[in-house]
């Protein structure tokens, strides 16, 4: 036991004593150069004498040192004090998870937004090479906001679970059943603690219950598949991705944290909710021809369905009191040409059909040229007073034609030679 107010590690000051995520003992502190709270966790004793173990620790605590991502607590120090060894990390302000769900429990959105935001966090981590290997409802903290924000710690406690120990009781029920036979930690051992997180941020129940040894025996022996038995409505695609994720084959299991951000990702898009992750962007409508934005200020959600009415449903006091802190919203509307009008469309209608009108005069198309009609004129001279040839015609003027053919045209019968005829008779018509 440590005293207030003692020095340990000759920079920092004890507080008091807290419990730490997992079940570790450990003390408050504040940095007497940065004045700045801070987490002492202590290594257990067996851990501290195991020259080997405490090596890995070593190495574990370097390479969390250097990850830097909104929703990973960072591990800043290993200090040794008195054969004991403790490990540093900022102060959260949060409940752990496990605290929460038992007594208020999230809704669907911010359970997604949760999980996102460890999905996040880990796949940021493993692709720096850094797994966990005890993510648990007990090493991650929920800090109060909405949507309400998640915080992964002891990334430097896998070692604690090594060499075939299943480590802390709190770890135990998610530990991947090949990190039982002795197996490194990896991003599927980490897939394998997120699903079983995953079902009991919706149904509000760890997945795996009963005695330590039960456990340990259905992770390493059990035939039947874990199936996730879910008693409540849950997004779509959330029970077929927890399925996947509690695998008991590792190689049959989800392998990249990077799916499983992506599946949350769907299951988020699904409900209607935005990213916590992304900033709000208002989103702008393409138009070929682009129109006149305007910017307007959207009272919170809260204050909305008050201007609404009494008709829709209340909501419940905890996420009322949540919107009621959300900003403005600001929405961008996107107007383009204008349309006109009935009476418009009526109005052009008439003038276009007054403007014919008056144009109509100047359309009609102009009168056809008459053209002379060319006199008829026998060859011959023909009594009026008989149709039949006179008897001293020759017989070959019979078959000479009256008149050029109407198949020749008037070009060719302009070339002929006209006949000189001794008596015209101009043939009267009959009646």
């Amino acid at each position: 036991m440590t005293r207030a107010n003692t020095l340990m590690g000759g920079r920092y000051e004890v507080i008091e004593e807290s419990e730490c995520p997992g079940g570790f003992a450990g003390y408050k502190v504040r940095h007497i150069l940065l004045d700045s709270l801070l987490l002492l966790t202590a290594l257990p004793d067996e851990v501290a004498r195991n020259a080997e173990r405490l090596a890995r620790v070593g190495a574990a605590v370097r390479a969390a040192g250097r990850l830097r991502h909104d929703h990973i607590v960072p591990v800043l120090d290993l200090v040794a004090e008195d054969d004991r060894y403790f490990i540093v990390e900022p102060v959260v302000d949060g409940m752990p998870l496990g605290r929460m769900i038992a007594t208020c429990p999230l809704d669907a959105p911010d359970a997604l937004q949760v999980a996102r935001q460890l999905a996040d966090a880990l796949a940021y981590a493993h692709a720096a090479g850094v797994f966990h290997g005890t993510v648990s409802p007990a090493s991650i903290l929920i800090e109060s906001g909405s949507p309400p924000r998640a915080s992964l710690s002891g990334f430097a406690l896998a070692v604690l679970a090594g060499d075939g120990s299943p480590g802390p009781a709190p770890f135990l029920p998610y530990t991947a059943p090949e990190r039982l036979s002795g197996g490194a930690a990896d991003a599927c051992a980490d897939v394998f603690a997120l699903g079983q997180v995953l079902f009991e941020l919706f149904e509000r129940r760890p997945l795996l219950c009963g005695s330590r040894g039960e456990i340990e025996a259905l992770l390493r022996d059990g035939a039947a598949p874990l199936l996730p038995r879910f008693s409540r409505i849950v997004p779509a695609g959330l029970s077929g991705l927890v399925a996947r994720t509690i695998l008991r084959s590792a190689a049959e299991r989800e392998q990249q944290m990077a799916h499983v951000r992506a599946d949350l990702d769907a299951c988020l898009r699904s409900v209607g909710e935005p990213f916590a992750d992304a900033p709000e962007t208002p989103a702008v409508s393409r138009l070929e021809s682009p129109g006149q934005v305007t910017v307007v200020s959207q009272p919170p959600p809260a204050i909305r369905r008050a201007q609404v009415g009494s008709g829709r449903r209340s909501l419940r006091p905890d996420r009322a009191r949540r919107e009621a802190t959300f900003p403005p919203r600001i929405i961008v509307r996107v107007r383009g040409p204008r349309r006109t009008s009935l009476g418009g469309k009526v109005l052009m209608t008439g003038m276009m059909v007054t403007l014919g009108w008056a144009l109509w005069p100047f359309a009609k198309p102009p009168p056809a040229r008459c053209v002379p009609a060319e006199p008829i004129v026998a060859s011959r001279p023909v009594a009026a007073t008989s149709d039949a040839p006179a008897a001293d015609a020759p017989a070959e003027s019979a078959a000479t034609p009256a008149g050029p053919s109407p198949i020749e045209g008037r070009e060719a019968a302009r070339d002929r030679p006209i006949p000189v005829l001794s008596q015209v008779t101009t043939l009267a018509p009959g009646r």
